[in-house]
């Protein structure tokens, strides 16, 4: 196994762990494969995956959790 493999499989694993779904590390892995991306895509995802997380929080907060 080739070490951007390794990298790559650890990015993956990473996201899960900060709670990307499936769907979006494939979407954030497509964009990193693409030379010609905009970091505004990845900035954009990844601010829609804050906001998830702070709508979380905010549940959990409400609900004594």
């Amino acid at each position: 196994m080739k070490k951007s493999d390794l990298a790559r499989l650890r990015f993956i694993r990473h996201s899960r762990d900060v709670g990307f779904s499936l769907q979006q590390i494939a979407q954030l892995l497509q964009l990193q494969d693409n030379p010609h991306r905009n970091s505004r895509e990845v900035k954009q995802l990844t601010a829609q995956h804050i906001e998830t997380l702070n709508a979380q929080i905010q549940c959990t907060t409400k609900n004594g959790g």
